[in-house]
This record gives C-alpha cells, structure tokens and sequence, in this order.
C-alpha cells in the first residue's frame, strides 16, 4: 500500500521466515551523499532517521562501495572509533554531534550490510545485525543481496507509482491548436507500475 508497509513487510520476513532478528533499512537522500533509516525491526529503539555519510560506518561503506560489507568484533571497533572522535572534539576538530542514534543492539558482535540496488543504482542499504561474533558468512551474504534487490525493486515501483499519480492528478497542460501526425499515447497501470 505504502512505503512503510512495504518495509514492515520486508524486515518481518527476514525476521519470521530467515531468522534476521534485527534489521533496518536506510535510504540513500536525494543528494546522494548520505543514508537515512526509514525502517527497523528488532532493535530497543527504532532509530527511524538517523543518519549516515556515505563511508561512514558498516553501512556507509556498504553504500559507498556498492558492495556487501560485513564485520565480526564490532563492539571492539566502536569503543575505538568512540575514544578517536572523543579526542577530535576535545582538540576542537569537530563538534560534538547531536545524532540521532542508528538502530543497534546494546550486545552487537557482528554487522552486515548490503546494498539495496536497482537497474545498476543505489536506492539504499540492508543492515543486519547479531549478538553473535562473526555470525554473518557468505551463505548469508547471498541471501541478504537478494532480499536488498527485491526491497530496491519495491522502493522503485512505489516512487514511480507516486510520481505517476501526481503527474496524473496535475492538470493538463494547453493543448497545442497544431496538429500533429507524430503522436504518441501513453497508459500508465497502477497495478503493476508499467506503461
């Protein structure tokens, strides 16, 4: 029906029927420079809008590369990166951030995150993550990129079915008092997005 029910769809089956227990979604803006979740599952907060640069991050790599990146020892990677931006705000480097906090585990060993790609473009970023070390292994990746294609293919269908119904709800443009005999008619089907 919508965007949400799309995504609450998708990251209950992973959960229901893959056994992905904790899971969100981020969207690439309309810059193309950073990620933002628009869903999660399994999580104690939602962290619905919270943000990432690309490169930033499992997810942030994931979405810069266009390819699959995964981490065990996650937890020892964040104490670092935490004591290296605790000292560049010290030093002044950067400013303290008033982030919304990203979906996350307080026990998270391992993070798994996949690009969400249609027609060779990137529409955003499947993230998984376990209280497991090391828990995500090629089978896994496999899996998780095609469940990110199908999830890009939802988000695609749902944007071109809105721009097609405003396009449709804006009211005709002059028609010209020129004929012409090069003419094309265009039909849009709402119930499978073609034309």
């Amino acid at each position: 029906a919508d965007l949400e029910d799309l995504m609450e769809v998708a990251l209950a089956g992973l959960d229901e029927l893959l056994g992905y227990r904790h899971s969100s979604v981020m969207l690439l803006d309309e810059e193309g420079t950073r990620l933002f979740t628009i869903a999660s599952r399994g999580f104690p907060s939602e962290g619905v809008g919270s943000e990432v640069e690309l490169g930033d991050g499992v997810a942030g790599a994931a979405a810069q590369r266009c390819q699959p990146v995964r981490v065990g020892q996650l937890r020892q990677m964040q104490k670092y990166s935490r004591t290296v931006r605790r000292s560049f705000e010290r030093d002044g480097t950067i400013g303290p951030g008033i982030d919304v906090p990203l979906p996350t585990l307080d026990d998270t060993q391992s993070r798994m995150a996949v690009p969400a790609m249609v027609r060779g473009e990137l529409v955003g970023v499947l993230v998984v993550d376990s209280p497991l070390s090391l828990a995500f292994e090629d089978e896994d990746e496999a899996v998780l990129t095609v469940v990110a294609t199908i999830i890009a293919q939802m988000i695609d269908i749902e944007r071109s079915t809105t721009d097609a119904a405003e396009r449709i709800a804006q009211p005709p443009a002059p028609a010209s008092t020129a004929q012409s005999s090069d003419e094309t008619h265009v039909r849009f089907f709402a119930e499978d997005g073609s034309v």
